[in-house]
């Protein structure tokens, strides 16, 4: 949900993905292309779940998100998050601007919860997953590989405040989209 709210469905797609990495539920192919390696245990969250049982052979994550279960999923997380308030509905969508203030704040409130980590101590799965979610970067001891050979890093990279290598490099943008 954080990941919805910070940068939409790509970095909440990217955030199930390390959260799932960190569980040894999915990992990296030869090929490069993502594939599942384990069961998914206590899973409660949709989108994990869509993206675990759709996972049947190595995919991309451009391939992954176009899948009807993981769409369907996405598209049912964003329906939340205009239900509680947080997202402008797209038919009152303004210009660049997705959240609402309510959104905002709680996103605000998220990060003050979850700061960017410091040290090489590697994180739980959950939180690992939250600090992609929310600030996108990949650069966390436990999927440093994992996001490289995914292709993940650049695709982070390139909508967050995170440079090529996918290290922090700035205050998380948070201009009330």
């Amino acid at each position: 949900m954080a990941g919805y709210l910070a940068r939409g469905p790509r970095r909440a797609l990217l955030a199930v993905l390390v959260t799932l990495r960190r569980r040894s539920a999915v990992a990296v192919a030869r090929s490069g292309m993502i594939k599942r390696t384990g069961p998914l245990l206590n899973a409660t969250d949709p989108l994990e779940r869509a993206v675990h049982a759709t996972l049947s052979g190595p995919m991309g994550p451009g391939t992954l998100r176009r899948r009807t279960s993981v769409d369907e999923a996405l598209v049912a997380l964003r329906e939340q998050l205009v239900a509680r308030g947080l997202l402008v509905p797209r038919w009152r969508r303004l210009p660049f601007r997705r959240r609402t203030s309510a959104g905002s704040r709680a996103l605000r409130e998220v990060r003050r919860r979850y700061p960017v980590p410091a040290g090489d101590e590697p994180l739980p799965a959950v939180e690992t997953g939250m600090v992609v979610a929310l600030y996108g970067t990949l650069d966390l001891p436990g999927i440093r590989s994992f996001a490289r050979r995914g292709g993940l890093h650049d695709r982070c990279a390139t909508e967050s405040g995170t440079s090529a290598d996918g290290s922090y490099t700035s205050a998380p943008p948070d201009a009330g989209n």
